[in-house]
């Protein structure tokens, strides 16, 4: 079976869809896509020539508008009209103030002593007397001058020292709370527990009012392992915080602990439980 268009030649559209549908779907876009391509190129082809034709538009909207220079006459001076430069004048040398010469000092000629006749002495090569030397200090020439240069010299007192800076204040060794090394007591957690039973002795008032409980004590280990800042931080009452801090007190010096191998202070709690027994 031929199917015929209707300008009478064969279609590959009428053929495929000889069987299916033709009310909408794809039949639908290939029988309008002829005239749907020639409708878009038309409308492109109208966008690129109102873009290429927009600056013309505007120009001929606007007008002519050209930018007008304007000219300023300048008139040029020969070079041989033109004043010579001012001359350059030669730099004053700096002013020195003139210095004041040092004064003389009186001399007297001293040469060495030689046995003359008395023709033959000169009273220029006589040694001077003692009296002059006092005036005078001994030289190879004689002149006049001042017998103490230092006459007028006047001492100047000396500069005030500045106050001390005051030492800076010993700041106290950190206290760790977390080390990597706690501190022990000698013998060990053992020889602790022996300690405290041997030495506290149970409050009269706590046993009789039937008073039992644990009381915390803190206190710090030095870098020599001695107790410091002993107090408590949880008690009873009944006097047996009391008797625990003192029995703390009484303690030996500890092992003290470690951070990165060095000896450091260490805040301890140690719990201390008092309990009656029949």
């Amino acid at each position: 079976m031929k199917w015929m268009s209707k300008s009478g030649k064969n279609s590959l559209d009428e053929l495929l869809f000889s069987t299916k549908n033709r009310e909408y779907g794809a039949y639908v876009h290939r029988k309008d896509y002829r005239k749907n391509l020639i409708f878009s190129c038309f409308i492109g082809i109208s966008i690129m020539s109102l873009l290429y034709a927009a600056p013309l538009l505007i120009h001929w909207i606007k007008g002519d508008e050209r930018v007008t220079t304007e000219v300023i006459p300048v008139t040029l001076t020969p070079t041989a009209e033109l004043m010579a430069p001012p001359p350059i004048l030669p730099e004053e040398p700096p002013k020195v103030e003139p210095r004041e010469e040092p004064p003389k000092v009186a001399t007297r000629r001293f040469v060495r002593p030689e046995v003359r006749p008395d023709e033959e002495v000169i009273e220029e090569d006589l040694a001077p007397t003692i009296d002059e030397l006092k005036e005078a200090a001994p030289s190879i020439v004689t002149q006049e001058g001042v017998s103490d240069i230092y006459e007028d010299y006047v001492i100047p007192e000396p500069e005030p020292e500045p106050d001390p800076e005051p030492e800076p204040e010993p700041q106290p060794a950190k206290v760790f709370t977390f080390v990597e090394q706690w501190p022990e007591f000698p013998g060990g957690e053992r020889a602790l527990y022996e300690f405290l039973a041997q030495n506290i002795v149970y409050p009269a008032v706590a046993r009789s009012n039937n008073i039992e409980g644990t009381v915390v004590i803190q206190f710090v280990v030095r870098e020599d392992g001695s107790i410091e800042d002993p107090k408590v931080v949880r008690g009873i009452g009944g006097g047996c915080d009391e008797e625990a801090l003192r029995v703390v007190k009484q303690m030996p010096n500890w092992i003290p602990g470690e951070q990165q191998g060095l000896p450091v202070a260490v805040k301890y709690n140690i719990p201390i439980r008092f309990i009656l027994r029949n």
